[in-house]
């Protein structure tokens, strides 16, 4: 089920939204503030597919709030608005993906939310045939639609779980150490990370390898660091 993003302050519009979208089999969840949609799109559990912004409601910098998301995440932004057709178009030079006129008729409305889901989908199809991963020792990642298949089972990662599973998998071979992969997948300077890293290492194993205690496949090359072994080296 898709899941949908909605900030506004307005809990009649909250509920009109999620009662409508949720017609449409979509899993909609609401929050008030700027931060609480910054700190819902950095979850590892939960990938969204859009933010709708209730742009009469929040006094947000959209300039900057916008690019705040794109530190986390790609997904469109949608603003809900009373303003002229001048100031639209300053939100769409702001970073704005799509404009809709308040007050909202939903059926339409609801109808743009799932025409933008579609577009998404149909992008991401032709991304997953230029990107998707051949199937290695028993692994096919899907780096778009950010799903997993182990030994032909669909498994659950996290998102920092599948980021480090896919770096190392699209590295094979390539012993890296663990200040390495949390500057390549954390992105941020090496205090206190590595232990991070070596429990993501460990919740990976519990799910890819057939003995974690014994990997065959994301292995630990001691004093170094950890390599995806390309193949069976035993």
């Amino acid at each position: 089920m898709a899941q949908i993003l909605v900030l506004s302050r307005d809990i009649e519009t909250k509920e009109q939204i999620s009662k409508h979208l949720k017609m449409h089999q979509l899993d909609v969840v609401t929050v008030s503030s700027a931060d609480a949609v910054l700190t819902e799109l950095s979850r590892d559990e939960i990938i969204y597919f859009a933010v709708i912004v209730d742009g009469e409601q929040q006094e947000i910098d959209t300039a900057q709030f916008i690019e705040n998301i794109r530190e986390i995440s790609k997904l469109p932004v949608v603003m809900l608005t009373k303003k002229s057709d001048a100031d639209m178009i300053t939100l769409f030079e702001n970073g704005v993906d799509v404009c809709v006129k308040k007050p909202l008729e939903m059926g339409v409305f609801s109808a743009q939310v799932m025409a933008l889901i579609r577009m998404q989908e149909r992008l991401q199809s032709e991304k997953i045939r230029r990107e998707a991963l051949p199937e290695i020792r028993g692994i096919r990642m899907d780096p778009v639609r950010r799903r997993v298949r182990v030994r032909g089972k669909e498994k659950k990662f996290t998102r920092k779980e599948f980021d480090l599973l896919y770096f190392l998998m699209t590295h094979p071979e390539k012993v890296y150490t663990k200040e390495d992969l949390y500057r390549e997948v954390w992105h941020e300077d090496v205090v206190g990370g590595t232990a991070t890293v070596v429990m993501h290492i460990k919740k990976i194993r519990n799910i890819i390898e057939e003995k974690p205690s014994r990997p065959r496949i994301l292995k630990t090359d001691w004093g170094t660091g950890y390599y995806f072994a390309e193949f069976d080296e035993d």
